[in-house]
């Protein structure tokens, strides 16, 4: 075997997977309740982030702060929920910049409009 092969051992295994048990309940609950996409979505999130609370890292990318998440989350105490199992023992990077597909869609929408 050569150099790259002995590497690519070295690098730590990526799951791609993550089972939730609870989502057919989560759906079904979701079609019951009459449960909005964005809910569903906030719930889904909140289960992955809980089953993988403290065992596995998770790498999240937002061009929100999480002030403005609310907007995305429109249940504030989920919201709140969902921002405090990702912060809580994380580490969180603030790049301080737009990214490039942020820019280059206000471009594109300036452009237009």
């Amino acid at each position: 075997m050569g150099a790259a092969s002995t590497s690519r051992t070295n690098f730590p295994k990526l799951h791609h997977f993550v089972p939730v048990p609870e989502v057919d309940s989560l759906a079904e609950a979701a079609v019951r309740d009459q449960m909005t996409h964005r809910r569903f979505l906030a719930e889904l999130l909140f289960q992955v982030l809980t089953k993988r609370e403290e065992k596995n890292s998770l790498a999240i990318a937002s061009n929100e702060a999480f002030s403005g998440w609310a907007k995305t989350f429109t249940d504030p105490r989920l919201c709140a929920a969902i921002v405090d199992r990702l912060t809580f023992g994380g580490t969180i990077i603030e790049t301080g910049t737009d990214s490039y597909r942020l820019a280059q869609t206000r471009a594109r929408d300036h452009a237009a409009g």
